[in-house]
């Protein structure tokens, strides 16, 4: 016992001795050259306001406890790292531009969504929406999504039709208490990131399709899902299509994201002789 304990206590000094030689607290050895990431913030004030959070994992995530809960889903416009803090560890920093978007009420008080709005060719009954992003209180959509969240997704444009005309009130738009409000959206994903080699390579190899398109209704009592068009995937040279047959949307805390359940066909993928059964209710995400 006394032995083990010795060696316990050789290896903890041993650590802290190889820990003393490769950082030395509270020095940078990249200071010179991390500093040039801010050279263009000197240049003059950028038309669109700029905001920044700072992150402590080497790749953007929504799934890292780290992660601000105000920047889960933001656009990321432009990275700077890593930085070391004093006790070495890595940092970066991460900004993305803050979009005036058209905010539109419900009865002046409860706010539907945040919406790009081309004003031009807009009327009191259809607005229409041109490339950006729609956000909206996320407990309209799934009741147990967290209180004050919000989700949405990138479109390349679209409308939203109202039961009722819309009024002006300030720089946004309301509706009655009555109205109904139907989105009907071509939807803009991000593009993936292929993977060379390694780790992930036949996700990287795969050919998706993401739902081109997606439908949402806005009542009263909140909203729901009504249209989502067919997706599928190619890999290990099998093709599976995912189609949406009605379910109900909820949140998903260990994503942080809206899930709605899709059915598949075929249900059954080859891979190298062999046959994996897929898990019945695969999971398209709707929101980041």
């Amino acid at each position: 016992m006394a032995g083990f304990w010795w060696r316990r206590r050789f290896d903890q000094v041993r650590s802290r001795r190889l820990i003393r030689g490769t950082v030395t607290v509270g020095a940078n050895p990249n200071t010179a050259e991390q500093a040039k990431q801010f050279r263009h913030l000197s240049g003059p004030k950028p038309a669109t306001a700029v905001r920044a959070f700072l992150r402590t994992t080497p790749s953007p995530t929504s799934l890292h406890p780290s992660m601000p809960s105000a920047a889960r889903g933001i656009a990321i416009t432009d990275s700077a790292g890593p930085f070391l803090t004093a006790l070495g560890s890595p940092i970066w920093i991460d900004t993305f531009n803050v979009i005036q978007l058209t905010p539109i009420t419900r009865h002046s008080t409860d706010l539907l969504g945040l919406f790009p709005v081309d004003p031009a060719p807009s009327t009191p009954r259809k607005i229409v929406l041109k490339a950006g992003s729609v956000w909206f209180p996320a407990r309209l959509l799934a009741a147990n999504s967290p209180k004050n969240s919000f989700t949405g997704f990138r479109i390349k444009g679209g409308t939203l039709t109202l039961s009722e005309n819309a009024t002006r009130a300030g720089g946004g738009l309301d509706l009655s208490p009555t109205t109904i409000a139907t989105l009907i959206v071509d939807l803009d994903p991000p593009a993936s990131t292929p993977v060379a080699s390694g780790p992930g390579v036949d996700a990287g190899a795969a050919a998706v399709t993401l739902p081109a398109s997606v439908t949402l209704q806005f009542n009263p009592a909140g909203a729901k899902l009504t249209a989502l068009s067919d997706s599928q995937v190619s890999v290990y040279g099998q093709t599976v299509r995912f189609q949406w047959m009605g379910a109900a949307s909820s949140f998903e805390d260990t994503t942080n994201e809206i899930a709605t359940s899709l059915s598949f066909s075929p249900n059954r993928a080859q891979q190298r002789n062999t046959f994996a059964t897929l898990m019945n209710g695969t999971f398209v995400y709707l929101s980041g």
